[in-house]
Protein backbone atom coordinates (compact mmCIF):
# COMPACT_ATOMS: atom_id res chain seq x y z
CA UNK A 1 0.00 0.00 0.00
CA UNK A 2 3.05 2.32 1.02
CA UNK A 3 4.43 1.58 -2.56
CA UNK A 4 0.89 2.14 -4.41
CA UNK A 5 1.33 6.24 -6.17
CA UNK A 6 -0.53 6.06 -9.18
CA UNK A 7 -4.55 4.53 -9.25
CA UNK A 8 -6.49 2.61 -11.37
CA UNK A 9 -9.20 4.66 -12.92
CA UNK A 10 -12.08 2.67 -11.39
CA UNK A 11 -10.28 3.23 -7.83
CA UNK A 12 -10.44 7.31 -8.51
CA UNK A 13 -13.83 6.74 -9.33
CA UNK A 14 -14.67 5.60 -6.24
CA UNK A 15 -13.80 8.81 -4.55
CA UNK A 16 -15.90 10.43 -7.25
CA UNK A 17 -18.89 8.47 -6.92
CA UNK A 18 -17.97 9.10 -3.06
CA UNK A 19 -17.77 13.13 -2.73
CA UNK A 20 -18.67 14.50 -6.27
CA UNK A 21 -20.48 17.30 -6.05
CA UNK A 22 -21.40 17.63 -9.61
CA UNK A 23 -21.79 14.39 -10.84
CA UNK A 24 -19.94 12.86 -13.48
CA UNK A 25 -17.21 14.90 -15.45
CA UNK A 26 -15.72 12.81 -18.08
CA UNK A 27 -17.52 10.55 -20.62
CA UNK A 28 -17.13 6.97 -20.76
CA UNK A 29 -18.84 6.92 -16.71
CA UNK A 30 -22.20 8.11 -18.21
CA UNK A 31 -23.50 10.85 -19.28
CA UNK A 32 -21.80 13.84 -18.33
CA UNK A 33 -23.32 16.41 -15.72
CA UNK A 34 -20.53 18.95 -16.64
CA UNK A 35 -18.28 18.41 -19.79
CA UNK A 36 -14.55 19.36 -19.16
CA UNK A 37 -13.90 18.63 -22.74
CA UNK A 38 -12.62 21.28 -25.26
CA UNK A 39 -12.59 24.25 -22.59
CA UNK A 40 -11.18 25.28 -19.29
CA UNK A 41 -11.39 23.95 -16.66
CA UNK A 42 -10.71 25.02 -12.87
CA UNK A 43 -8.85 22.70 -11.13
CA UNK A 44 -11.23 23.32 -8.10
CA UNK A 45 -13.82 21.29 -9.97
CA UNK A 46 -11.51 18.50 -10.23
CA UNK A 47 -11.12 18.74 -6.41
CA UNK A 48 -14.62 18.90 -5.72
CA UNK A 49 -15.19 16.16 -7.86
CA UNK A 50 -12.69 13.56 -5.94
CA UNK A 51 -12.52 15.09 -2.44
CA UNK A 52 -15.65 15.88 0.24
CA UNK A 53 -15.75 19.91 0.33
CA UNK A 54 -16.50 21.40 3.50
CA UNK A 55 -19.89 22.56 3.13
CA UNK A 56 -21.15 18.60 1.63
CA UNK A 57 -19.54 16.91 4.59
CA UNK A 58 -21.04 13.54 5.88
CA UNK A 59 -23.81 14.46 3.19
CA UNK A 60 -24.64 10.80 1.83
CA UNK A 61 -27.13 11.98 -0.68
CA UNK A 62 -24.25 12.89 -3.08
CA UNK A 63 -23.13 9.28 -3.24
CA UNK A 64 -26.32 8.03 -2.94
CA UNK A 65 -27.46 10.04 -6.26
CA UNK A 66 -23.88 9.68 -8.09
CA UNK A 67 -25.00 5.62 -7.84
CA UNK A 68 -28.11 6.31 -9.67
CA UNK A 69 -26.47 6.74 -12.30
CA UNK A 70 -23.27 4.20 -12.05
CA UNK A 71 -23.81 0.45 -12.20
CA UNK A 72 -23.28 -0.33 -8.52
CA UNK A 73 -24.99 -0.14 -5.36
CA UNK A 74 -23.71 3.02 -2.42
CA UNK A 75 -22.94 1.60 0.23
CA UNK A 76 -18.94 1.17 -0.07
CA UNK A 77 -19.03 4.81 -1.21
CA UNK A 78 -20.72 5.24 2.10
CA UNK A 79 -18.07 4.44 4.13
CA UNK A 80 -15.36 5.88 1.81
CA UNK A 81 -17.33 9.37 2.33
CA UNK A 82 -17.57 9.49 5.92
CA UNK A 83 -13.91 8.66 6.06
CA UNK A 84 -13.07 11.34 3.81
CA UNK A 85 -15.31 13.74 5.77
CA UNK A 86 -13.16 14.20 8.19
CA UNK A 87 -10.66 15.57 6.27
CA UNK A 88 -11.94 17.68 3.84
CA UNK A 89 -10.62 19.41 0.84
CA UNK A 90 -7.91 16.48 0.80
CA UNK A 91 -7.19 13.21 -1.41
CA UNK A 92 -5.31 10.50 0.00
CA UNK A 93 -4.64 6.74 -0.57
CA UNK A 94 -4.89 6.50 2.53
CA UNK A 95 -8.59 7.36 3.20
CA UNK A 96 -9.20 3.74 0.91
CA UNK A 97 -6.65 1.91 2.51
CA UNK A 98 -7.47 2.58 5.86
CA UNK A 99 -10.74 0.82 5.26
CA UNK A 100 -9.16 -1.89 3.40
CA UNK A 101 -7.11 -2.72 6.16
CA UNK A 102 -9.68 -2.64 8.85
CA UNK A 103 -11.65 -5.13 6.35
CA UNK A 104 -8.41 -7.23 5.75
CA UNK A 105 -8.86 -8.09 9.36
CA UNK A 106 -11.89 -8.72 10.01
CA UNK A 107 -12.12 -10.95 6.54
CA UNK A 108 -8.92 -12.65 8.12
CA UNK A 109 -10.80 -13.24 11.60
CA UNK A 110 -14.15 -14.45 9.98
CA UNK A 111 -12.00 -16.82 7.71
CA UNK A 112 -10.62 -18.24 10.51
CA UNK A 113 -13.83 -18.73 12.86
CA UNK A 114 -15.12 -20.28 9.68
CA UNK A 115 -12.24 -22.82 9.00
CA UNK A 116 -11.96 -23.57 12.90
CA UNK A 117 -15.57 -24.62 12.48
CA UNK A 118 -15.65 -26.33 9.11
CA UNK A 119 -12.55 -28.08 9.22
CA UNK A 120 -12.68 -29.18 13.09
CA UNK A 121 -8.95 -27.62 13.90
CA UNK A 122 -7.49 -24.88 14.82
CA UNK A 123 -3.83 -25.27 13.15
CA UNK A 124 -5.45 -25.96 9.98
CA UNK A 125 -7.59 -22.66 10.25
CA UNK A 126 -4.52 -20.55 10.83
CA UNK A 127 -2.79 -22.43 7.87
CA UNK A 128 -6.16 -21.44 5.82
CA UNK A 129 -5.70 -17.94 7.13
CA UNK A 130 -1.72 -17.75 6.37
CA UNK A 131 -1.78 -19.33 2.93
CA UNK A 132 -5.37 -16.26 1.92
CA UNK A 133 -3.57 -13.90 3.47
CA UNK A 134 0.22 -14.18 1.41
CA UNK A 135 -1.82 -14.91 -1.93
CA UNK A 136 -1.98 -12.53 -4.45
CA UNK A 137 -5.32 -12.65 -4.55
CA UNK A 138 -5.53 -10.88 -1.18
CA UNK A 139 -3.40 -8.56 -1.43
CA UNK A 140 -4.60 -7.73 -5.12
CA UNK A 141 -8.05 -7.06 -3.88
CA UNK A 142 -6.89 -5.07 -0.89
CA UNK A 143 -4.73 -2.66 -2.47
CA UNK A 144 -7.77 -1.84 -4.96
CA UNK A 145 -9.74 1.19 -2.88
CA UNK A 146 -12.98 0.02 -4.70
CA UNK A 147 -15.87 -2.34 -2.66
CA UNK A 148 -14.32 -6.21 -3.07
CA UNK A 149 -12.94 -6.57 0.59
CA UNK A 150 -16.37 -5.14 1.55
CA UNK A 151 -18.00 -7.26 -0.39
CA UNK A 152 -15.97 -10.21 0.49
CA UNK A 153 -16.56 -9.68 4.54
CA UNK A 154 -20.21 -9.68 3.79
CA UNK A 155 -19.98 -13.10 1.56
CA UNK A 156 -18.24 -14.83 4.63
CA UNK A 157 -20.85 -13.40 7.22
CA UNK A 158 -23.44 -14.64 5.34
CA UNK A 159 -21.69 -18.43 5.33
CA UNK A 160 -21.29 -18.13 9.04
CA UNK A 161 -24.67 -17.53 9.62
CA UNK A 162 -25.52 -20.52 7.85
CA UNK A 163 -23.24 -22.65 9.25
CA UNK A 164 -24.53 -22.06 12.00
CA UNK A 165 -28.31 -22.60 10.86
CA UNK A 166 -27.70 -26.33 10.22
CA UNK A 167 -28.06 -27.02 14.15
CA UNK A 168 -32.06 -26.37 12.83
CA UNK A 169 -32.26 -24.11 16.19
CA UNK A 170 -34.29 -21.47 15.56
CA UNK A 171 -32.78 -18.05 16.93
CA UNK A 172 -34.28 -14.73 16.38
CA UNK A 173 -31.14 -12.89 16.45
CA UNK A 174 -29.99 -15.28 13.65
CA UNK A 175 -32.58 -14.74 11.81
CA UNK A 176 -32.35 -11.18 11.73
CA UNK A 177 -28.61 -11.43 11.13
CA UNK A 178 -29.22 -12.81 7.90
CA UNK A 179 -31.83 -10.22 6.52
CA UNK A 180 -29.14 -7.32 7.76
CA UNK A 181 -26.36 -9.14 5.89
CA UNK A 182 -28.02 -9.77 2.82
CA UNK A 183 -29.62 -6.22 2.93
CA UNK A 184 -25.78 -4.58 3.49
CA UNK A 185 -24.35 -7.34 0.97
CA UNK A 186 -26.75 -6.14 -1.85
CA UNK A 187 -26.19 -2.58 -1.53
CA UNK A 188 -22.45 -3.23 -2.02
CA UNK A 189 -22.34 -4.93 -4.90
CA UNK A 190 -24.63 -6.69 -7.26
CA UNK A 191 -22.31 -9.99 -7.36
CA UNK A 192 -23.75 -10.41 -4.25
CA UNK A 193 -26.84 -11.73 -5.11
CA UNK A 194 -25.53 -14.16 -7.58
CA UNK A 195 -22.84 -15.31 -3.95
CA UNK A 196 -26.11 -15.07 -1.95
CA UNK A 197 -28.53 -17.25 -4.59
CA UNK A 198 -26.26 -20.09 -4.88
CA UNK A 199 -25.05 -20.37 -0.86
CA UNK A 200 -28.79 -19.95 0.08
CA UNK A 201 -30.09 -22.74 -2.56
CA UNK A 202 -27.67 -25.18 -1.99
CA UNK A 203 -28.24 -25.01 1.92
CA UNK A 204 -32.11 -25.23 2.02
CA UNK A 205 -31.44 -28.21 -1.00
CA UNK A 206 -29.38 -29.94 2.21
CA UNK A 207 -31.99 -28.77 4.98
CA UNK A 208 -35.15 -29.31 2.79
CA UNK A 209 -33.96 -33.26 2.32
CA UNK A 210 -32.23 -33.33 5.80
CA UNK A 211 -35.93 -32.01 7.30
CA UNK A 212 -34.49 -29.27 9.33
CA UNK A 213 -37.67 -27.07 8.72
CA UNK A 214 -36.98 -24.29 11.00
CA UNK A 215 -33.36 -23.75 9.44
CA UNK A 216 -34.49 -23.83 6.16
CA UNK A 217 -36.97 -21.06 6.73
CA UNK A 218 -34.98 -19.17 8.35
CA UNK A 219 -32.15 -19.40 5.67
CA UNK A 220 -35.21 -18.95 2.76
CA UNK A 221 -37.18 -15.92 4.64
CA UNK A 222 -34.11 -14.41 5.82
CA UNK A 223 -32.41 -13.89 2.22
CA UNK A 224 -35.90 -12.88 0.13
CA UNK A 225 -36.47 -9.99 2.67
CA UNK A 226 -32.88 -8.83 3.06
CA UNK A 227 -33.05 -9.10 -1.34
CA UNK A 228 -36.56 -6.92 -0.63
CA UNK A 229 -35.33 -4.31 1.88
CA UNK A 230 -32.13 -3.86 0.04
CA UNK A 231 -34.15 -3.24 -3.59
CA UNK A 232 -36.38 -0.71 -0.90
CA UNK A 233 -33.79 1.27 0.24
CA UNK A 234 -32.05 1.59 -3.70
CA UNK A 235 -34.56 0.78 -6.32
CA UNK A 236 -32.15 0.90 -9.35
CA UNK A 237 -30.89 -2.63 -9.61
CA UNK A 238 -33.16 -3.84 -12.84
CA UNK A 239 -32.39 -0.25 -14.27
CA UNK A 240 -28.25 -0.86 -13.46
CA UNK A 241 -29.01 -4.27 -15.21
CA UNK A 242 -30.59 -3.46 -18.53
CA UNK A 243 -28.74 0.41 -19.20
CA UNK A 244 -24.87 -0.36 -17.74
CA UNK A 245 -22.26 -2.34 -19.30
CA UNK A 246 -21.40 -5.08 -16.33
CA UNK A 247 -25.36 -5.56 -16.47
CA UNK A 248 -25.34 -6.12 -20.26
CA UNK A 249 -22.66 -8.22 -20.47
CA UNK A 250 -23.98 -10.26 -17.44
CA UNK A 251 -27.08 -10.76 -19.51
CA UNK A 252 -25.39 -11.81 -22.63
CA UNK A 253 -23.81 -14.61 -21.31
CA UNK A 254 -25.54 -17.13 -23.88
CA UNK A 255 -24.13 -15.98 -26.46
CA UNK A 256 -20.46 -17.19 -24.47
CA UNK A 257 -22.07 -20.70 -24.35
CA UNK A 258 -24.61 -20.91 -27.04
CA UNK A 259 -22.11 -21.73 -29.15
CA UNK A 260 -20.53 -24.74 -27.32
CA UNK A 261 -24.25 -25.88 -26.74
CA UNK A 262 -25.60 -25.66 -30.25
CA UNK A 263 -22.71 -27.97 -31.61
CA UNK A 264 -23.95 -31.00 -28.79
CA UNK A 265 -27.44 -30.13 -29.72
CA UNK A 266 -26.92 -30.72 -33.57
CA UNK A 267 -25.77 -34.03 -33.10
CA UNK A 268 -28.83 -35.14 -31.46
CA UNK A 269 -30.82 -33.27 -34.29
CA UNK A 270 -29.52 -35.23 -36.79
CA UNK A 271 -29.62 -38.84 -34.84
CA UNK A 272 -33.22 -38.06 -32.82
CA UNK A 273 -34.99 -35.57 -35.56
CA UNK A 274 -36.21 -33.74 -33.15
CA UNK A 275 -36.43 -29.82 -33.04
CA UNK A 276 -33.28 -27.78 -32.48
CA UNK A 277 -34.34 -26.25 -29.73
CA UNK A 278 -36.09 -29.14 -27.88
CA UNK A 279 -32.32 -30.34 -28.53
CA UNK A 280 -30.74 -27.20 -27.22
CA UNK A 281 -33.21 -27.94 -24.13
CA UNK A 282 -32.08 -31.66 -23.90
CA UNK A 283 -27.88 -30.96 -24.46
CA UNK A 284 -28.65 -28.38 -21.37
CA UNK A 285 -30.22 -30.87 -18.92
CA UNK A 286 -27.80 -33.81 -19.97
CA UNK A 287 -24.59 -31.15 -19.42
CA UNK A 288 -26.23 -30.03 -16.50
CA UNK A 289 -26.47 -34.06 -15.06
CA UNK A 290 -23.51 -35.32 -15.84
CA UNK A 291 -21.40 -32.32 -14.65
CA UNK A 292 -23.71 -32.46 -11.36
CA UNK A 293 -23.59 -36.32 -10.65
CA UNK A 294 -19.39 -36.06 -11.48
CA UNK A 295 -18.59 -33.44 -8.93
CA UNK A 296 -21.15 -35.80 -6.53
CA UNK A 297 -19.21 -38.26 -6.73
CA UNK A 298 -15.57 -36.64 -6.85
CA UNK A 299 -16.93 -34.76 -3.06
CA UNK A 300 -17.99 -37.86 -2.17
CA UNK A 301 -14.95 -39.86 -2.30
CA UNK A 302 -12.83 -37.00 -1.02
CA UNK A 303 -15.33 -36.13 2.03
CA UNK A 304 -16.95 -39.03 2.83
CA UNK A 305 -17.75 -38.15 6.43
CA UNK A 306 -20.12 -36.37 8.35
CA UNK A 307 -17.86 -34.19 9.62
CA UNK A 308 -17.59 -32.63 6.25
CA UNK A 309 -20.49 -32.24 5.44
CA UNK A 310 -20.47 -28.03 5.39
CA UNK A 311 -17.16 -28.08 3.38
CA UNK A 312 -18.63 -30.54 0.95
CA UNK A 313 -21.78 -28.11 0.81
CA UNK A 314 -19.03 -25.26 0.44
CA UNK A 315 -16.53 -27.08 -2.62
CA UNK A 316 -20.30 -27.88 -4.39
CA UNK A 317 -20.85 -24.01 -4.20
CA UNK A 318 -18.03 -22.76 -5.10
CA UNK A 319 -17.41 -24.71 -8.05
CA UNK A 320 -21.25 -24.05 -9.17
CA UNK A 321 -20.20 -19.80 -8.44
CA UNK A 322 -17.04 -19.70 -9.94
CA UNK A 323 -18.33 -21.11 -12.84
CA UNK A 324 -21.85 -19.33 -13.38
CA UNK A 325 -19.12 -16.11 -13.33
CA UNK A 326 -16.74 -17.42 -16.22
CA UNK A 327 -20.08 -17.58 -18.55
CA UNK A 328 -21.60 -14.05 -17.13
CA UNK A 329 -18.30 -12.19 -17.39
CA UNK A 330 -17.06 -11.46 -20.73
CA UNK A 331 -13.25 -11.75 -20.30
CA UNK A 332 -12.29 -10.74 -24.01
CA UNK A 333 -13.41 -7.15 -23.91
CA UNK A 334 -11.12 -5.78 -20.90
CA UNK A 335 -8.78 -8.53 -20.86
CA UNK A 336 -9.05 -11.78 -17.45
CA UNK A 337 -6.59 -9.52 -15.00
CA UNK A 338 -9.27 -6.77 -14.69
CA UNK A 339 -12.15 -9.23 -14.46
CA UNK A 340 -10.28 -11.67 -11.97
CA UNK A 341 -11.81 -8.33 -9.30
CA UNK A 342 -15.27 -10.46 -9.52
CA UNK A 343 -13.35 -13.98 -8.21
CA UNK A 344 -12.10 -11.78 -5.16
CA UNK A 345 -14.74 -12.82 -2.38
CA UNK A 346 -14.13 -17.00 -3.54
CA UNK A 347 -10.47 -16.67 -3.52
CA UNK A 348 -10.72 -17.37 1.00
CA UNK A 349 -13.34 -20.30 0.34
CA UNK A 350 -11.13 -21.68 -2.50
CA UNK A 351 -8.23 -21.45 -0.04
CA UNK A 352 -10.22 -23.34 3.10
CA UNK A 353 -11.47 -26.14 0.48
CA UNK A 354 -7.59 -26.78 -0.95
CA UNK A 355 -6.46 -26.86 2.71
CA UNK A 356 -9.45 -29.50 3.66
CA UNK A 357 -8.60 -31.42 0.72
CA UNK A 358 -4.71 -31.73 2.40
CA UNK A 359 -6.46 -32.38 5.64
CA UNK A 360 -8.07 -35.31 4.87
CA UNK A 361 -5.08 -36.91 2.47
CA UNK A 362 -3.00 -36.77 6.21
CA UNK A 363 -0.39 -36.22 4.25
CA UNK A 364 2.09 -33.29 5.69
CA UNK A 365 4.58 -32.97 3.22
CA UNK A 366 1.57 -31.40 0.97
CA UNK A 367 1.15 -28.80 3.98
CA UNK A 368 4.55 -28.45 3.71
CA UNK A 369 4.92 -27.12 0.11
CA UNK A 370 1.73 -25.45 0.29
CA UNK A 371 3.26 -23.31 2.84
CA UNK A 372 6.32 -22.54 0.64
CA UNK A 373 3.97 -22.00 -2.28
CA UNK A 374 2.53 -19.36 -0.68
CA UNK A 375 5.53 -17.50 0.71
CA UNK A 376 6.74 -17.36 -3.35
CA UNK A 377 3.40 -16.45 -4.43
CA UNK A 378 3.72 -13.24 -2.51
CA UNK A 379 7.15 -12.49 -4.54
CA UNK A 380 6.67 -13.53 -7.60
CA UNK A 381 3.05 -12.67 -8.30
CA UNK A 382 2.17 -11.22 -11.28
CA UNK A 383 -1.16 -9.25 -11.58
CA UNK A 384 -2.81 -5.89 -12.52
CA UNK A 385 -3.20 -3.75 -9.64
CA UNK A 386 0.22 -3.93 -7.83
CA UNK A 387 2.00 -2.40 -10.34
CA UNK A 388 1.11 1.19 -9.55
CA UNK A 389 4.17 1.31 -7.55
CA UNK A 390 6.97 4.31 -7.30
CA UNK A 391 9.26 2.69 -9.98
CA UNK A 392 6.20 2.20 -12.47
CA UNK A 393 4.79 5.69 -11.95
CA UNK A 394 7.87 7.87 -11.51
CA UNK A 395 6.67 9.81 -14.62
CA UNK A 396 3.30 10.52 -12.84
CA UNK A 397 5.13 11.80 -9.93
CA UNK A 398 7.32 14.31 -12.03
CA UNK A 399 3.97 15.30 -13.68
CA UNK A 400 2.76 15.96 -10.63
CA UNK A 401 5.73 18.71 -9.30
CA UNK A 402 5.54 19.78 -12.58
CA UNK A 403 1.48 20.82 -13.20
CA UNK A 404 0.67 21.55 -9.38
CA UNK A 405 -0.66 25.49 -9.51
CA UNK A 406 0.34 25.69 -13.21
CA UNK A 407 -2.39 25.53 -16.39
CA UNK A 408 -1.85 22.43 -18.11
CA UNK A 409 -3.44 21.20 -21.65
CA UNK A 410 -3.57 17.07 -21.97
CA UNK A 411 -4.49 15.01 -25.48
CA UNK A 412 -5.53 11.99 -24.40
CA UNK A 413 -7.99 9.16 -26.30
CA UNK A 414 -9.24 7.66 -22.99
CA UNK A 415 -11.14 9.09 -20.66
CA UNK A 416 -10.40 6.50 -18.28
CA UNK A 417 -6.37 7.87 -18.12
CA UNK A 418 -7.89 11.13 -17.11
CA UNK A 419 -10.25 9.76 -14.67
CA UNK A 420 -7.16 8.35 -13.55
CA UNK A 421 -4.97 11.45 -13.08
CA UNK A 422 -8.00 13.31 -11.13
CA UNK A 423 -5.46 13.41 -8.25
CA UNK A 424 -2.40 14.88 -9.99
CA UNK A 425 -5.00 16.94 -12.14
CA UNK A 426 -6.88 18.02 -9.14
CA UNK A 427 -4.01 20.35 -8.33
CA UNK A 428 -3.24 22.44 -11.12
CA UNK A 429 -4.70 25.74 -12.09
CA UNK A 430 -7.02 25.39 -15.00
CA UNK A 431 -6.79 22.25 -17.10
CA UNK A 432 -7.85 22.18 -20.89
CA UNK A 433 -8.41 18.66 -21.92
CA UNK A 434 -8.53 17.84 -26.02
CA UNK A 435 -10.06 13.96 -26.22
CA UNK A 436 -8.15 13.02 -29.36
CA UNK A 437 -10.05 9.73 -30.98
CA UNK A 438 -6.45 8.70 -32.36
CA UNK A 439 -3.41 10.24 -30.94
CA UNK A 440 -1.63 10.20 -34.69
CA UNK A 441 -3.78 13.30 -35.81
CA UNK A 442 -1.67 14.84 -32.82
Amino acid sequence: MNNKVGFFCDETYTYSLANGQIGVLFEGYGEPDYNCNYKWTDGKIIKDYICASKGHLFDYSIAYKNHTKDSHPPFYTFLIHTICSFFPESFSKWYGFSLNLVLFILVQFLLFVISNKILKSTNYALLVCFVYGFSAGAIDSFVYIRMYPLLTLFCLLLLYLYCKCLDDKYSTYRFLSIIFIVFLGGLTQYHFYIFAFFLTLIFIIYLFFKRKIRAFWTLSLGAVLGVVSANLFSPYFFKHLINTPRGTEALNFQDRISPCLKSFSYIFSEFLGLNSKVCLLLTSIIIVIIISFAIYKFIKHIFNDNNYTELLLVSIFVFIYVSFLFITIDYNSMGIALYGRYLFSAFPLITMILVGAIAKTGKKILIFLLVILSMLSNCTMLDFYYPYTQENFSGVLELEKLIENNNLIVFCNSTGVIQALCPQLAKCDKIYINPLMDLKNL
